[in-house]
C-alpha cells in the first residue's frame, strides 16, 4: 500500500460495499476485524479498513498503560478499561477530523485536517505546551517556521497502515534524523504552501559529536516537558471530565531524562490518586517545544540541581504546609533507581478541601515503567563529572 493514504480513498473504503472491502482486505493483507484486539474487547465496532486499527480509532494506547497486564493503574482501581468513559473518546470516522460545515451540509475537507487547531482540539497536552510557551515568549522552531502537524506526521500515522498498534511509539514513525540527516539540504513545500529548506545537523558542535548515537536529539533540544500532575481519578470518574486545577495540575518546568531504545530520551510522568492510593507511570514523551539552540553542557553535567536529584531525589510537586501552595520541580531531572529498588522521583499528592488543598500522601504507592528504564550507573557517573573544558 502506498505510504500516504488519500483522504478521499480512505473514506471510500469506510463506506464501500462489503464485497469491495473484502477484496481490498484480501489484496492488502489487512487483519480481519475479528482479529483486532480492540474489537475483541468491545472498544470499537470497526469498519474493515486500515483506519479501524489506528490509535485514533481504538485509543488502545490508553488501555496499554492502564491495563493490569502491563502493571497499570487498573491494578489500583480494579475497574476494567472498557468500563471507563475514556475509550469512547475516539475518532469515529473521517468526519471527526475532515468534517467542515458548508451551509447546511458537512463536507470532507483535507484543508481542515491540515489545520493545527483540528489536532489541538483533542491533543490537550500539545495545547497546554503552546499555552505555556506563549507565556514565556517562546515558540517551537517548527511552528515558528510555519509547519503544521501534518507536515511531519504522515497519513499512515493518522489513518493507520492496516496493522494493530498497541501504543503511540508503534504508530509514530517520524524522527529528527529522518529530516535533518537523511533529507538535509532538500527543499520541501509545506502544507501552507511555504517553501522550506531542511537544515542539516552541524557536525562541528562538540555536543553533537560526543553524544551522537547515545542521546536522542530531543533530550537536549526539547525545552521542557509538559506534565499533568495529580490526576484525581475519583473526580474524573464522577465528572467524566479532566478539568485542570480541579482534577490535575499542569506544569512545564522540568524535563525527566531516562533510557528509551538504548538512548537517553525525555520521559514524562502520569501520577494519579484514587481513594488515597497513589500511582505514577513513567514513559517516553516528546513535547512539541523544540529549541534550535539546545541545552548547554552545564545544564546537565555537574549541575548542583542534577546531582541533588540523583543523590537525594526530587519532588516533582510539593505542597507547602504553611501557604498551601504548590511548588514544581525545575530543570533537568535524571531518572535514577537506587539499590533498594526505589526511584528518585516522587511527589506530594493532594486533594481539594474547604481550606484549599490538603495533603493526601507524600509518596507513591506503585510505579509503572512503560518502555523506559532508569539511567545506568555509568550514565549517572558521567552526569556527576565536571567537564575538563569548563571552569
Amino acid at each position: 500500500m502506498k505510504k500516504l493514504i488519500g483522504v478521499a480513498l480512505l473514506c471510500s473504503f469506510a463506506f464501500a460495499k462489503e464485497s469491495f472491502v473484502n477484496k481490498l482486505v484480501k489484496k492488502e493483507h489487512y487483519m480481519p476485524a475479528k482479529n483486532c484486539p480492540a474489537y475483541k474487547d468491545g472498544l470499537v465496532n470497526p469498519t474493515v479498513t486500515p483506519f479501524h486499527m489506528s490509535l485514533h480509532h481504538t485509543t488502545y494506547g490508553q488501555k496499554y498503560w492502564y491495563s493490569k497486564e502491563n502493571g497499570g493503574f487498573e491494578t489500583i482501581t480494579n475497574i476494567p478499561y472498557n468500563k471507563l468513559f475514556c475509550y469512547k473518546c475516539h475518532t469515529a470516522n473521517c468526519y471527526s477530523c475532515h468534517g467542515e460545515k458548508k451551509g447546511d451540509k458537512v463536507v470532507l475537507s483535507v484543508k481542515k485536517a491540515y489545520d493545527k487547531k483540528t489536532c489541538l482540539k483533542c491533543h490537550g497536552r500539545a495545547r497546554l505546551t503552546l499555552k505555556f510557551d506563549k507565556k514565556e515568549g517562546f515558540m517551537d522552531i517548527h511552528f515558528e517556521k510555519g509547519f503544521t502537524c501534518a507536515d511531519c506526521h504522515t497519513g499512515e500515522e493518522m489513518h493507520g497502515d492496516g496493522t494493530f498498534k498497541k501504543h503511540l511509539y508503534e504508530a509514530v514513525t517520524i524522527s529528527c534524523e529522518e529530516c535533518h540527516i537523511k533529507k538535509a539540504g532538500q527543499t520541501i513545500k509545506l502544507k501552507s504552501g511555504l517553501i522550506y529548506k531542511i537544515p542539516g545537523v552541524k557536525e562541528n558542535i562538540p555536543e553533537h559529536t560526543i553524544h551522537l548515537g547515545q542521546i536522542a536529539c530531543v533530550a537536549c533540544h526539547v525545552k521542557t516537558q509538559v506534565s499533568c500532575l495529580n490526576c484525581h481519578f475519583d473526580n474524573v470518574l464522577k465528572t467524566k471530565k479532566k478539568v485542570p486545577h480541579k482534577n490535575f495540575f499542569p506544569t512545564k518546568s522540568f524535563t525527566i531524562l531516562a533510557n528509551y531504545k538504548d538512548k537517553v530520551y525525555p520521559a514524562n510522568v502520569m501520577p494519579l490518586v484514587y481513594k488515597d492510593k497513589t500511582f505514577m507511570a513513567v514513559a517516553p514523551y516528546f513535547t512539541h517545544s523544540v529549541d534550535r539552540h539546545g541545552r548547554t553542557c552545564k545544564d546537565c553535567h555537574a549541575s548542583e540541581d542534577v546531582i541533588n536529584a540523583i543523590e537525594n531525589g526530587v519532588k516533582l510537586m510539593r505542597l507547602d504546609p504553611i501557604t498551601k501552595k504548590l511548588e514544581f520541580a525545575k530543570g533537568v531531572i535524571p531518572f535514577v533507581q537506587y539499590e533498594n529498588g526505589s526511584y528518585n522521583i516522587d511527589m506530594d499528592y493532594v486533594a481539594p478541601s474547604k481550606n484549599g488543598l490538603r495533603l493526601v500522601k507524600s509518596s507513591t504507592d506503585k510505579y509503572q515503567l512503560i518502555l523506559v528504564e532508569p539511567l545506568t550507573e555509568d550514565q549517572v557517573e558521567k552526569l556527576k563529572l565536571r567537564l575538563r573544558y569548563e571552569k
